[in-house]
């Protein structure tokens, strides 16, 4: 990342001090920032989180050595599915290149677009079901401890944890 900014930057050598600055932040702004504003616009990324950050927090939300096993248990599996569908993200990638390249037909495009997308819609619906799994084992208590946690330390609240609580 600070490569490209520093092949941006010599490139606008030109530019205002001010523009430069002001390109730049544009650029920061555009990157996924875990706990800020950015997270209201990307509302599945909340999923992504808790997946991740869930079975870290045994110690805060005292957790058992069994709920602790079962999220592990379950963000490896989600993690797993994570990679086959990058690996089939990669693929259909690669083929819209080559489409591209060969100056394919656009209903061939489109085809290949949708199944970027469908495969992308996939993987957030993964960690959506993911995280509504690890939430079923967590008590009433640990679960209003989480929301709280996430509330105040990151600003990532889910839907349906508002209040303290997650819905049922």
């Amino acid at each position: 990342m600070m490569h490209q900014e520093e092949n941006e930057m010599s490139g606008m050598q030109t530019m205002m001090p001010g523009m430069k600055m002001m390109h730049m932040m544009q650029k920061r702004m555009m990157m996924p920032v875990h706990g800020s504003m950015m997270m209201q616009d990307m509302p599945m990324r909340r999923y992504m989180m808790m997946v991740k950050l869930l079975p870290q927090m045994q110690d805060k939300l005292s957790l058992s050595s069994e709920q602790t096993k079962e999220l592990i248990d379950m963000k490896a599996a989600f993690e797993k599915q994570q990679v086959d569908m990058k690996a089939e993200m990669t693929e259909y990638h690669n083929n819209l290149k080559e489409l591209l390249k060969n100056e394919a037909s656009s209903d061939e495009v489109h085809a290949q677009l949708q199944k970027c997308a469908d495969i992308r819609v996939k993987m957030h619906v993964k960690a959506y079901e993911t995280a509504m799994q690890m939430r079923k084992v967590l008590n009433e208590e640990q679960q209003e401890k989480a929301c709280k946690m996430m509330d105040d330390d990151s600003g990532m609240v889910m839907p349906g944890m508002r209040q303290g609580r997650m819905n049922q």
